[in-house]
């Protein structure tokens, strides 16, 4: 028995090494199929929306725009519970969230293979395994004077998420699948901005733009990477 031993306890701390070893493949793995499984139930709770119901959801997430647009509202100074900005009595985490979860759509950036949902807001429990979309930024339906602003990390043993953003160059493209809605953008513009510096994520009137956001240098994380796209494209139907 005491010959065993030290067979059994190496066996141990070889397989406690491989298991630290794969961990990030397997724990990103999982996180795709999470992401898969959030969009799926997306994709089949949008096409059970009737026309009336449809209309009704996009309607309001392009008034709340033109609403943070006119009142002059911005991430910096939004407050989610301002009655202001309260569409047919409903307030920003209601707007788009048809599944009851906060997921308002998904993100495609095929250069680096990521397909991931969007949430609300960019608390820690959003960020760990998807996209957040920035409170006061404008939703992400499109459409004249709105930017909105989609956060992700990078960098984490558990997902990659937007680690490999960093890859993307100007003239490349993405979209985002709103209610079945696929709006393009060209990126046009990348910046890095300490976390303070707000300017290059407010709205330009009478542009469409759509932001990506993740922290940089990787592993450091003391400034952040901006990639900028302007719509390019009309938008086309995913359901087609």
């Amino acid at each position: 028995m005491r010959r065993r031993l030290p067979v059994v306890l190496a066996a141990i701390v070889c397989l406690a090494g491989l298991g630290v070893l794969l961990y990030p493949t397997i724990s990103n793995w999982w996180n795709l199929w999470m992401q898969s499984r959030l969009i799926t139930e997306y994709e089949r709770k949008v096409e059970e929306l009737d026309t009336e119901q449809f209309t009704e959801i996009y309607d309001a997430a392009k008034a709340y725009n033109e609403k943070l647009f006119q009142l002059g509202i911005s991430f910096a100074n939004v407050d989610a519970n301002d009655e202001r900005l309260s569409v047919n009595g409903q307030n920003y985490d209601q707007l788009l969230n048809i599944n009851g979860n906060g997921v308002m759509g998904y993100v495609i950036i095929e250069k680096i293979g990521v397909r991931l949902a969007i949430s609300h807001g960019t608390e820690d429990e959003v960020l760990h395994d998807g996209v957040g979309h920035l409170k006061g930024s404008s939703l992400p339906v499109g459409g004249e004077s709105t930017h909105a602003a989609l956060f992700g990390h990078r960098g984490l043993p558990s997902a990659l998420l937007f680690t490999d953003l960093d890859q993307m160059e100007i003239g490349d493209y993405f979209q985002v699948n709103i209610l079945g809605r696929v709006l393009n953008y060209q990126v046009d513009q990348i910046l890095v901005i300490e976390p303070h510096e707000t300017d290059p994520l407010e709205i330009v009137e009478g542009k469409d733009y759509v932001t990506l956001v993740t922290c940089t240098p990787y592993a450091v994380n003391t400034h952040r990477l901006l990639i900028r796209g302007v719509r390019v494209e009309e938008e086309t139907n995913s359901n087609e």
